[in-house]
């Protein structure tokens, strides 16, 4: 459940881009893009009932943020 709270606090914040300081290995992890696929979407198979429902609610926040970018990762989940 901290992981997702973490998520979403990330998430509220602009996305950061990548600089010459960061491994491109590591860069991934500062997309909204993989906050939402990595991290929340994925924790709604959670073996925990109040993990999964936590991580839909979340994921249902998403699309209440200011980030477009957030709002677009939700849209991609769906419409692949």
């Amino acid at each position: 459940m901290f992981a997702l709270d973490v998520a979403m606090v990330l998430l509220e914040q602009s996305e950061r881009d990548v600089d010459d300081t960061v491994d491109p290995e590591q860069a991934v992890f500062l997309s909204h893009r993989f906050l939402v696929h990595n991290i929340i979407y994925n924790h709604r198979n959670d073996v925990s009932p109040t993990v999964r429902g936590h991580a839909l609610h979340c994921l249902a926040q998403c699309l209440e943020l200011g980030s477009q970018n957030a709002t677009k990762c939700v849209h991609e989940l769906f419409s692949n």
